[in-house]
């Protein structure tokens, strides 16, 4: 029997990663125990362990601290032993928290991913191409000890999804302009992006009443933050057959998607995004994006580091916050994950102080553009790759290798 200890948080590392993955090792092995392990992460949405706890191929869902106490409680009293294979995966988050566990559960460390921090304490590299296998030799990684396995997240998206949902809303993906607005899973993002969709509703339906916009969802962001949202926006919600529709202050609307949310992306012919795990998953399907990076409220943004520690409830805080994410912006590359992979602009990235009219102005010429929305979408599903990187993991996790050692 195999025991997993998979740590994890923030929408994009569950949704993307995980998930796919539960299922590829439970369907090899169903006597395996797979428990996920939320770390502290400024990231993190807030409903992660509700969703992961409906799950059933989890066999347990623990947050970090708590668990903690009880692998130290279990040292002391001699009961950590255990007659099992345990390995700990990494899959997000501070990897100073995995690597702990690893300790003091006596168990190989496992990683996924791209980055090189601390990577030579891991036991096992998963990564996601050859690109990153180079990056990690030349980090002093021995090859051995590094495994290609494909994208995660290819495997997040359903392989067909039932346009019907998007029919049911009176739809036709053939003849319809329709333009899916993402507003991202963490309170934050759905709070400015909501009412900023607002406006692009309105000024699309002013200049080109041919567009159908759709607003998805994901299961992330709660109930009472979309109603906080919607009503700051002035959104009314109407019931409507096959869903609900929102109109905005002006009288433009819009269907508001729960239940559905991957066939609103593949049925639109252009989404309007924030950075993050969505766009691979877009890039999946081969949708063309526009990846929005607003700054009119980037001191709101969550980051990482320090600077994320000052409050934006104090003016002095605020107004520092802002100016130091306003020169951590300047100095970035590329922030969408196509462009990172493909080394290159492959979709647009809008960082500037945005409005909902310029906004409209880059939709509009991408709709325009055929051909170039063609291109796109080709290069897009070239960058992510080919499904089953979920079973290549899996596999590498069930195959039998030699017992560790480690923290015994």
């Amino acid at each position: 029997m195999i025991e997993l200890v998979v740590t994890v948080n923030a929408p994009g590392e569950v949704a993307g990663w995980l998930l796919p993955l539960l299922d590829q090792v439970k369907t090899r092995d169903r006597r395996a125990s797979i428990r996920a392990v939320l770390t502290p992460c400024a990231f993190a949405g807030g409903r992660e362990r509700e969703i992961l706890s409906s799950h059933p191929a989890l066999d347990d869902v623990v947050t970090f601290g708590p668990y903690v106490r009880a692998l130290v409680r279990d040292r002391l009293t001699g009961r950590h032993r255990r007659d099992h294979r345990t390995i700990v995966l990494h899959l997000g988050g501070d990897r100073l928290y995995s690597l702990l566990l690893a300790r003091l559960l006596g168990a190989p460390a496992w990683v996924y991913g791209t980055s090189r921090h601390w990577i030579r304490r891991y036991d096992r590299c998963l990564v996601p191409d050859a690109r990153i296998t180079r990056k990690l030799l030349a980090a002093g990684v021995p090859a051995d000890r590094i495994a290609e396995v494909g994208e995660l997240v290819v495997d997040s998206v359903p392989e067909a999804t039932d346009d019907g949902v998007v029919r049911r809303l009176g739809l036709d993906p053939d003849r319809d302009e329709i333009v899916a607005l993402l507003a991202g899973s963490r309170r934050s993002e759905v709070a400015f992006m909501v009412p900023f969709y607002a406006g692009l509703i309105d000024v699309l339906a002013a200049r080109r009443p041919s567009v159908r916009c759709l607003l998805p969802f994901s299961e992330f962001v709660g109930r009472d933050v979309l109603d906080q949202a919607t009503a700051r926006a002035g959104l009314v919600a109407e019931p409507v057959d096959g869903g609900l529709r929102v109109r905005t202050r002006n009288g433009a609307t819009a269907h508001l998607v729960r239940d559905g949310r991957y066939a609103a992306m593949r049925a639109s012919r252009m989404v309007v995004t924030l950075p993050g795990t969505n766009t691979l998953q877009l890039a999946a399907m081969g949708v063309p994006m526009l990846v929005a990076i607003p700054l009119n409220e980037i001191e709101r943004l969550v980051v990482e580091g320090p600077v994320n520690w000052l409050s934006t409830r104090w003016r002095p805080t605020r107004t520092l916050k802002r100016f130091l994410m306003l020169r951590l912006s300047a100095r970035l590359g590329p922030i969408a994950l196509p462009n990172i992979l493909s080394g290159r602009d492959l979709v647009p990235e809008l960082r500037a102080m945005l409005t909902p009219a310029d906004m409209a102005t880059h939709v509009e010429r991408w709709l325009d553009d055929a051909e170039g929305r063609r291109v796109m979408s080709r290069d897009l599903r070239a960058i992510a790759g080919s499904r089953g990187a979920a079973a290549r993991l899996a596999a590498e996790l069930l195959t039998e290798g030699p017992p560790c050692a480690c923290g015994s």
